[in-house]
């Protein structure tokens, strides 16, 4: 089994996910808490499938990018 480094959002998908509905809140002027749930969850249900497929793709792509630029010999001794 590869382990891979702890707190490496690039190797997890909902960061990924969390990313692209950061991306689309940032420019909105939100007044309050309940303003701010309701335009997250708002914005979760309106990703679309492809979407979220391309956050799995991108993390399996990061992993894979990572564990073929470890050097093998540390891993194999």
């Amino acid at each position: 089994m590869l382990l891979t480094p702890s707190n490496s959002p690039e190797l997890n998908p909902i960061e990924n996910f969390f990313a692209i509905v950061k991306n689309k809140l940032k420019d909105m002027i939100i007044d309050n808490e309940e303003q701010v749930a309701f335009e997250v969850i708002k914005t979760m249900f309106q990703v679309t499938k492809g979407k979220v497929e391309g956050c799995f793709k991108r993390t399996l792509r990061n992993m894979l990018m990572f564990y073929f630029n470890l050097d093998r010999d540390k891993i194999l001794n």
